[in-house]
């Protein structure tokens, strides 16, 4: 009797066992089951495991890989890829133009606070308070006070240039750094930024950078300075913003320039035939070469610093944003994937081929449409730094073709064969060195001895540096 109660016990202790794990699966299939069937995006193309959770997601940024896998995504399945159980990735123009309008139902998502978090900035700031952030930060970048810094900037190319380590300089981190501050800074972005607005705010100087500018600037609205808090945030988004995209894009173009002799060669020519000594050299002179803007163009085309997507995020539920045919439910992180829209073979012959020619002429390879060209956003958005961007690039480009010629360190290298790009929210150029990252630019490039400008000098302490 004893051991048949002890049977029964067993028996209803199992199906009480089973009941619960079967409870616990059924909850755990329901999100699932709702999320691959029945989800409003469930007719969005997009790798499988994607459709489950956002760990497969969160994967692709942890790779810091994602750039090039929404290509390879937005190739397969088309315009819209879903990411993630509410996350698209659109690759078209039509996106675009809905995605970033400012008449869109559609908002900043919660990517924005992290990243200056506990920092009011312009980047995450929204509605009123941004458009007061932006009047005062698009005076600081008026073409009058760039012009006013441009000598600045010139005389630090040309120092660099006569200490031999310009090519050490090559991503301009320092050189965009003091051009943006009064003091050459170190260490990490935060560490950085805090450490150039205390300098600043104690021993202000009569030089005006960027962020003097705004250590002076008063609220339109209240006529009081910017606070403490909101500087720090303004500095990191600079720091940002301001080095890594600019210097991952002048080491993309110098690479293809490299890689592609007639390009390099076009370019050096249309330079030195305008520009022949130091003091010649200015943004004015050289802002309209054809050539050279192609040449950034097509770089920034191919490589552009913001590779990922900025996202937003879906406000309104009553159907009304659709993009492609599909109704986009509230709370969806949709963006444009840029790289991918920059290689969009709808807009752009051979996507994958650097062809600086398809900015200036009308053949086949011209650009299909010139609003699928993005590197710096559009709209109400639009990166207030592009100007600036330009002149940096211009110019830096130009000093180097103006003092040397240059060439692949060793032709049979693997610099020579490409190179990794990483995105990090911004692109970045990466070679792994045992357990340490490295900037890969000196291994890209040398300069030859040509006995132009700095040229012969450059090349002999070129030959004694290391490449590290």
């Amino acid at each position: 009797m004893e051991t048949q109660n002890a049977t029964v016990n067993w028996h209803s202790s199992s199906i009480q066992v089973a009941a619960i794990i079967s409870a616990i699966l059924c909850l755990l299939a329901i999100p699932v089951i709702y999320n691959v069937i029945f989800h409003p995006l469930a007719r969005v193309p997009g790798p499988f495991l994607a459709k489950f959770n956002d760990f497969w997601h969160a994967y692709q940024l942890y790779t810091n890989m994602r750039h090039e896998t929404l290509c390879k995504l937005h190739d397969r399945y088309g315009p819209l890829v879903r990411l993630g159980p509410s996350t698209v990735s659109v690759n078209t123009t039509e996106g675009f133009q809905k995605v970033y309008s400012a008449t869109s139902p559609i908002g900043k998502s919660p990517f924005y606070q992290s990243f200056t978090p506990g920092f009011k900035s312009s980047f995450s700031s929204m509605g009123s308070a941004y458009k007061e952030k932006k009047s005062i930060l698009s005076q600081a970048f008026a073409q009058k006070k760039l012009d006013a810094m441009e000598t600045a900037f010139l005389g630090h190319i040309w120092k660099l240039c006569e200490e031999g380590t310009l090519w050490r300089w090559l991503l301009l981190q320092r050189l965009i750094r003091k051009f943006s501050y009064n003091h050459t800074t170190r260490g990490y972005p935060a560490k950085m930024a805090i450490g150039a607005m205390i300098k600043q705010r104690h021993n202000p100087s009569g030089r005006q950078d960027i962020f003097n500018y705004l250590l002076t600037a008063k609220s339109p609205t209240t006529g009081t300075p910017f606070p403490d808090r909101e500087l720090f945030g303004e500095a990191i988004v600079m720091f940002v913003a301001g080095s890594d995209t600019t210097s991952t894009a002048l080491l993309t173009i110098l690479w293809h320039l490299l890689a592609h002799k007639d390009a390099y060669d076009k370019v050096a020519l249309e330079v030195r035939s305008t520009v022949t000594t130091r003091n010649e050299l200015n943004y004015h002179k050289i802002q309209h070469l054809p050539y050279l803007r192609a040449v950034i163009e097509e770089g920034l085309r191919i490589f552009p610093p913001n590779a990922g997507f900025i996202p937003r995020q879906v406000l309104q539920s009553d159907g009304a944003f659709v993009l492609h045919g599909i109704p986009l439910p509230v709370g969806t992180e949709v963006g444009v994937a840029n790289m991918a829209m920059h290689r969009n073979p709808k807009y752009f012959e051979q996507p994958n081929d650097f062809i600086p020619e398809r900015w200036i002429g009308d053949g086949q390879s011209a650009v299909k449409d010139k609003s699928a060209f993005s590197p710096f956003s559009k709209g109400p958005r639009a990166c207030l730094g592009r100007t600036m961007a330009y002149m940096e690039m211009s110019i830096a480009l130009a000093a180097m073709f103006l003092e040397m010629d240059m060439e692949f360190e060793d032709p049979g290298s693997e610099a020579r064969q490409g190179f990794t790009a990483t995105d990090s929210f911004v692109l970045s150029i990466w070679s792994a060195s045992e357990s340490l990252l490295w900037w890969e630019a000196v291994p890209l490039l040398r300069p030859q001895q040509s006995g132009r400008g700095c040229g012969s000098r450059y090349w002999k302490k070129a030959q004694a540096m290391t490449c590290s």
